[in-house]
């Protein structure tokens, strides 16, 4: 598989989830209707840039690759708590986070 070579989603890492979010709706971006929550898995700390994908099984391969590639997996894919759409994280070779993701509503399927 070819990994796609767009970064799609850059995530920040936030110290207070509540402040962080009422900040972002004080500039006048959009949030989904549920209230937002604390990442299950792991602990975020800077940024992560996403790589977007345009369907679950897209983020497997994705990982498959990296993988294959010397990258360590670091959190498995699994449904996000964020959006309907499988999650997942490698490390680079300098032990940056690189997620992969497919949100439906950002990504449709294939073309």
């Amino acid at each position: 598989m070819t990994v796609p070579s767009r970064i799609s989603i850059v995530t920040p890492g936030v110290a207070d989830l509540g402040r962080a979010t009422s900040s972002c709706e004080a500039l006048g971006q959009r949030r989904r209707p549920e209230p937002p929550r604390q990442p299950a898995r792991g602990e975020l700390r800077g940024a992560t840039c996403a790589i977007g994908c345009d369907c679950d099984d897209d983020v497997l391969a994705v990982l498959a690759a990296a993988e294959a590639a010397g990258a360590v997996v670091s959190e498995p894919a699994e449904r996000s708590p964020f959006f309907d759409g499988l999650d997942g994280c490698f490390l680079d070779p300098d032990a940056h986070a690189r997620e992969v993701a497919h949100d439906p509503d950002l990504h449709g399927p294939p073309r």
